[in-house]
Parts: C-alpha cells; structure tokens; sequence
C-alpha cells in the first residue's frame, strides 16, 4: 500500500492540489486549482515537448484517494487523515452485485446525497456565501439518512472531481458525524476519492453501516472493497477502488 509518507514531495504537490490545506474562504470565490494551470503547453508547432514529464501525466491520470479515521463522542468529531493512495482507475459496479453483498454480511447504506459548490459575492446577494460541495452533500444526505445506532462500524465515502479539497472533506466529515444517529462506541472511517471522471465543484456522499465480526481476510478485488463499506454512489452509479489498481509508479 502506498502511504503519504512514500510520496515524494514533488509528486506529493502534483497529486494534491496547491490549495488542499488552505479553507476556501481564505481564497478568490473563483476557484484556480493547480490541475488548471499546472502545465505549460508549447506553442510552437514544431517543438517537441511531452507535457506528461516529471510526474504530471502521473498525477493527472491517477484517482487520489484520501483515507481516516474519526474519533468522536457526543458533541465532538475529530477526523484525522492516514493514507494516500493513488489508483490508476475507478471500478464501476453494478447496483444488484452491492446490494447483495452488504445484504450478505448484514450491512446497509445509511443515506446518499449530492453537493455543489455556490460562492456568491456581497455584490450578487445581500450576505457572501460560500458553500462547500462536500458539506452540501452532507447536508442533502442528513435529510433522507437513517438511523445507524446498532452499527459497529460506518464509513463515510466521498467522491468528487479534481478540485476536491481536503480541509473541505474534513469539514464535512465532521459535520456528518456530529449529526448521525450512531453510538459512541461505533468506529467511523472515511474515504474521499478525487477524480478527473467527476465534474469539477461537485461532490456525493455515501454513508455505510457494516455490523460487528465482518471479514476481509479470505476477500479480494471488488467482493473486498464493498464489503468494507467502500462504496460511490453517483448519478445512479456505483463506484469504488480496487487494491489491484494501485498505481504505485514512480515519474
């Protein structure tokens, strides 16, 4: 498994964007990410020059996914990042195959929801407001989510495009677990899951409920993704990562 802590600093810039550890609100309302100006085209006709040097096809045709963990009693949720992982592709998977399998293990999805990021000027509305497409997920998610009270463990999934920004996922993850129904003892994780596949400034939720004694040990491939709660619903779609798409190259 590739871990932050394996990734070269100069990779590291590349895969996440520059503005990953800095809040929105400290920014321009009009989103520059570095995937938008990060690469200097020739202009000239007849200079060969390959725009994939030095890691930059490397990061630009990777999915970055962010994996934690979440401590949390009543009234506080502390999120914390563990692992960066970068897949060379997302698996699709069809809806009968994850409904069987956390049907089999007793699991089920808690609620889904969708978000859009909206920044709007004091010169367009009274007020500035800035809303976060990870925390608009949460919030369209918490008003259809389910009770998760008997769960052992929940896992958080996000997906979105590649502007999809760190803190912003935290954020949001926070926010999740302060408002769902789940008992203290409940371990929570989260998966959030950048991709050039998803349009820019949007982002899902998928909130997975996973009952007490599940095992990962005899799994492999898609079986052992859905069975850990790793699911992206999207447009009707589900998606999630595989171990076996692991890109572990090296710019």
């Amino acid at each position: 498994m590739l871990l932050l802590r394996n990734l070269l600093p100069g990779l590291a810039l590349l895969t996440l964007t520059s503005e990953a550890f800095c809040t929105r609100s400290k920014r321009d309302h009009r989103v520059l990410t570095t995937r938008t100006f990060a690469v200097i085209k020739p202009e000239e006709a007849d200079f060969n020059f390959d725009v994939g040097q030095g890691g930059v096809r490397l990061a630009s045709e990777s999915a970055i996914k962010i994996t934690g963990t979440v401590k949390h009693n009543p009234g506080s949720a502390e999120p914390t990042v563990t692992d960066l992982i970068r897949y060379t592709s997302l698996s699709q998977v069809e809806d009968k195959y994850v409904q069987e399998v956390l049907s089999k293990i007793g699991a089920k999805i808690v609620g889904t929801g969708r978000g859009k990021e909206d920044y709007r000027e004091p010169g367009e509305t009274t007020d500035k407001i800035v809303i976060q497409s990870p925390s608009d997920a949460v919030r369209d998610a918490l008003m259809g989510v389910g009770s998760a009270m008997e769960a052992d463990k929940i896992v958080i999934n996000f997906l979105g495009g590649d502007d999809l920004q760190v803190l912003e996922v935290l954020d949001a993850v926070q926010m999740m677990v302060l408002d769902l129904d789940i008992a203290t003892k409940a371990r929570v994780q989260f998966h959030s899951v950048a991709h050039s596949s998803v349009p820019m400034s949007s982002a899902t939720i998928t909130v997975v409920s996973l009952p007490e004694g599940v095992s990962l040990d005899e799994l492999s491939g898609i079986e052992k993704a859905v069975t850990s709660g790793e699911v992206y619903f999207r447009d009707g779609h589900w998606w999630t990562t595989e171990e076996e798409n692991i890109n572990a190259a090296i710019a």
